[in-house]
């Protein structure tokens, strides 16, 4: 392994860089350093690679180019110099900005389709309550708040965050009218059905937002 240095011809700029580090680095895995000088960075490379009998160039991505930069960078001036070369380009600082990951998932969802999730949850959890009122008898709790959690998680999933956190809130009020005693009541008799109303909600809404 060889790394290079390419300074500038003009002398009093060639000492602008400090490559301590650099050749720390390089004696470390027993490789080489190099320093050549030459105003035409990508052609020192590529000449320099084949003085050596070189197969292989590892170049660092350049930079995005400005409007001000010239068209061509280093790497591109290699990749159309070094046709007999393999040239590997290693990305740098490649990590997505976090307002373009948001604007993207936001994008997702059209406004039909999150309607359209609101109004599937308007019909399905009432039918959902149907069906597990008539099978209460043989059914835990735990089992009827599970059951209403995967609907949850599931609108969000297709129909984004608002459908999720609306269904968790119907969710949790169907819950508390129709299975936690007494029944038909918004009231709660035993603490422990308070604490997994309020689990099951805080859980529920929070589980449709980081879904998003």
């Amino acid at each position: 392994m060889i790394a290079v240095h390419v300074v500038s011809a003009d002398g009093p700029h060639r000492n602008d860089t400090d490559t301590t580090l650099a050749q720390e680095l390089v004696a470390e895995f027993e490789g080489t350093f190099q320093e050549i000088v030459e105003d035409d960075t990508a052609m020192a490379l590529v000449a320099f690679a084949r003085s050596e009998r070189g197969t292989q160039i590892v170049l660092g991505a350049s930079r995005p180019r400005s409007s001000l930069r010239p068209l061509g960078g280093v790497v591109h001036n290699v990749l159309r110099r070094s046709r007999d070369l393999d040239v590997h380009i290693i990305a740098v600082g490649g990590e997505r900005p976090a307002r373009v990951h948001q604007r993207r998932q936001s994008s997702q969802f059209s406004w039909r389709r999150q309607t359209l999730a609101l109004a599937l949850a308007a019909v399905v959890m009432p039918l959902v309550t149907v069906l597990l009122t008539d099978a209460r008898a043989s059914l835990s709790l735990s089992t009827e708040f599970l059951v209403y959690l995967v609907i949850v998680l599931a609108l969000t999933t297709w129909g984004g965050v608002a459908a999720g956190v609306v269904a968790a809130l119907a969710a949790s009020a169907l819950e508390n009218y129709y299975f936690v005693k007494p029944l038909h009541t918004l009231e709660v008799a035993r603490p422990d059905d308070v604490v997994s109303l309020v689990a099951f909600l805080l859980f529920a809404v929070g589980a449709s937002v980081r879904c998003q």
